[in-house]
């Protein structure tokens, strides 16, 4: 199997060859629980999705989207649905796609898309941005071809308005495209790190990973140094999910903040719950533990997880 498409990278918005610090052993926490680990738990972990709050409402929209870039010196021989559903499944895993959109109940779309090292002066180039919306069952069942206008008109619609981030827009981002809106009034919405579900599809947990890029002790960078400022929105985004989830399927959903380092000096991560209703969070149940280093470690982090957090 071929992959075609590439996976969004984290890197600096102004040059991506410039990526952002990650540990030198252990990489970023975002590919720690793959689900050969959380398998032996009962446990899936969904592919990371981005999704959208109406900030009007406060309510989560019904739409749910993945990104995905078309190599640029990739030229795609056709659009049909077949086809590019193949390419999506060789990226991502036709089992983990029919995961993730039977969870997501149909609403699922796939966004694919050439990067661009100049959206604003060129908004429709390289190509047109393919909108590439996904059923129940994890088959394409459209494929349609959009630009830039049109995607930012379809974000300030599901936002429930324009969103900004502030004239500068983002330092590092994970997509050309991504750091382009970051500077407009049509900001791409933020994502889930990881959302753990049972063999049911039932949510167990949502856990977000924040990097602790410093030589600073990790204590002194925890949930409260971050909200309800710079990062409000970011968690009352996460917190929203999770009370939108908890009340439509009548079951409590921890959301669980992971810290940990990129320096290789530090040896410790941070794990934390945080608790309470969007605009008033807080952060309770703190377990400090050391990075772990290989395969059994992570699954003993997972069963810390368990114990402590995951009913």
């Amino acid at each position: 199997m071929i992959c075609i498409l590439i996976k969004p990278f984290h890197a600096k918005c102004s040059d991506r060859k410039i990526l952002s610090k990650k540990h030198k052993k252990m990489g970023i926490a975002d590919n720690w629980f793959t689900n050969e680990i959380l398998s032996e738990f009962s446990y899936f972990g969904l592919l990371s999705f981005d999704f959208f709050v109406n900030w009007k409402t406060m309510e989560i929209s019904n739409e749910f989207w993945i990104k995905r870039i078309i190599p640029r010196d990739f030229v795609l021989p056709n659009t049909s649905n077949e086809y590019i559903q193949g390419l999506i499944y060789d990226c991502d895993g036709e089992s983990e796609v029919k995961l993730v959109s039977r969870f997501l109940n149909g609403n699922l779309k796939y966004k694919l898309f050439r990067e661009c090292n100049n959206w604003r002066a060129h908004p429709n180039n390289p190509k047109p941005i393919l909108d590439v919306s996904i059923n129940r069952n994890g088959v394409v069942e459209k494929v349609d071809r959009i630009s830039l206008e049109s995607l930012k008109n379809d974000i300030k619609c599901l936002s429930g308005g324009a969103v900004k981030i502030g004239s500068k827009g983002l330092i590092y981002g994970y997509t050309t495209l991504e750091c382009h809106l970051s500077a407009t009034d049509a900001v791409w919405p933020g994502d889930v790190d990881l959302m753990i579900i049972d063999d049911e599809y039932k949510p167990k947990a949502i856990i977000e990973f924040k990097k602790h890029t410093k030589r600073e002790p990790i204590e002194n960078y925890k949930f409260n140094r971050y909200y309800p400022h710079p990062d409000g929105r970011k968690y009352d985004r996460l917190a929203i999910l999770k009370e939108s989830m908890e009340k439509r399927l009548d079951q409590t959903i921890p959301l669980i903040v992971l810290y940990y380092p990129t320096e290789s000096e530090i040896e410790e991560i941070i794990i934390e719950e945080v608790v309470g209703k969007h605009g008033k969070l807080e952060s309770t149940n703190e377990i400090k533990l050391l990075l772990p280093k290989n395969k059994d470690q992570l699954v003993d982090l997972l069963h810390v997880l368990k114990e402590n957090y995951i009913s």
